[in-house]
């Protein structure tokens, strides 16, 4: 299938209008710091496929409630600290 399958390191760091999320079905690494101090994101959607989440790729965002897909094999530390809010 095409599309794409990683995003880099910092590709999203500090836009802190971001709300919400959805990654596509073609993902399967997100490298770390991604989503590095999006602030105001609050939704995500991980998509059913993705295999990897990096160091700190949501660090200080404020995700308030997450589903793992059973796709994820791999998740580095700190990939979600930050979050006070999240709860699910």
């Amino acid at each position: 299938e095409n599309g794409i399958n990683e995003i880099p390191s910092y590709s999203f760091e500090y836009m802190r209008n971001v709300e919400s999320v959805n990654l596509p079905n073609t993902l399967l690494r997100l490298q770390p710091n991604a989503f590095n101090n999006c602030e105001s994101l609050t939704e995500l959607n991980l998509n059913d496929g993705i295999e990897y989440l990096g160091c700190d790729a949501f660090n200080g965002a404020d995700i308030r409630k997450l589903v793992l897909p059973d796709s994820l094999v791999g998740m580095s530390a700190g990939c979600f600290a930050g979050n006070k809010n999240l709860s699910e």
